[in-house]
């Protein structure tokens, strides 16, 4: 190390380079035009790919809505084989417990009654 002196007359110590590590830049001409006249290139590929990634996650929240939607058809349609096996067992001949709203059409020879029919109840 040297020293060098101030003005005030006080020594400093000056440091040495340290060349070993010195980062060593190489110029491109290339790759100076690429980065330059880019910009307009990445930032599409930044929207195209924010793009596809909002239609991944809408595709995503649809498979889950279907999915959802088909387990609650696949629940009420189990529950409704339940209530009917249930009323089955109980060997109900006569639906007429179960009917509700009733409604009967009369013809010459011919006499029609409908009526709805609650499988919940039981």
């Amino acid at each position: 190390m040297e020293n060098t002196q101030l003005e005030n007359g006080s020594k400093k110590r000056k440091r040495e380079k340290n060349r070993s590590s010195k980062l060593v830049l190489k110029f491109d001409e290339n790759s100076r035009t690429e980065y330059l006249t880019g910009f307009r290139k990445r930032r599409k590929e930044r929207q195209e790919k924010a793009k596809n990634e909002q239609a991944k996650i809408l595709k995503e929240a649809r498979a889950a809505l279907r999915k959802k939607e088909k387990e609650a058809k696949r629940k009420k349609a189990e529950e409704l084989m339940k209530n009917f096996q249930e009323n089955r067992n109980k060997d109900i001949d006569d639906l007429s417990a179960l009917e509700k709203d009733k409604e009967v059409y009369e013809d010459d020879t011919t006499t029609v009654t409908i009526a709805s029919i609650d499988m919940s109840a039981g």
